[in-house]
């Protein structure tokens, strides 16, 4: 297996999600999509080094594959990553489409004026070929 394919792994031993784990390392989940899903990109050090600080995932195992994935005499705690981070995650979606909404509003403002100018363009055009 790749790095990729092991941090893959790893958020499905763990009973995660790419978006759930992404909230869970504090990184935005197109990071963790990129090197899952996406790009393929390969992890940096800091994010192999949150992976390692917050999961009970072996270093030699995400790193090498060299023996099994969760550190020996620890459980994951499915409750860990739930009901916070998922306040926090429900939060961040709210005020990204709170974002969206308005830039929305802007373009169909900034449509609406396009048009009008284009109508008034078109009238000064036909006025200046009937002044020839």
């Amino acid at each position: 297996m790749t790095i990729n394919e092991r941090i893959e792994y790893a958020i499905n031993i763990l009973g995660l999600n790419p978006n759930s784990f992404s909230v869970a390392l504090k990184v935005d989940s197109t990071i963790i999509h990129n090197i899952i899903k996406g790009r393929k990109s390969k992890p940096g050090y800091e994010l192999l080094e949150k992976i390692l600080n917050t999961f009970p995932i072996s270093a030699e195992w995400l790193m090498r594959e060299f023996g099994q994935p969760i550190l020996a005499n620890q459980q994951v705690d499915e409750d860990k990553f739930t009901f916070e981070e998922l306040v926090n995650e429900i939060a961040e979606i709210q005020m990204k489409q709170a974002e969206r909404i308005k830039l929305l509003t802007m373009i169909g403002t900034l449509r609406d004026r396009v048009n009008r100018d284009r109508r008034e363009l078109g009238k000064i055009l036909k006025d200046l070929t009937n002044q020839i």
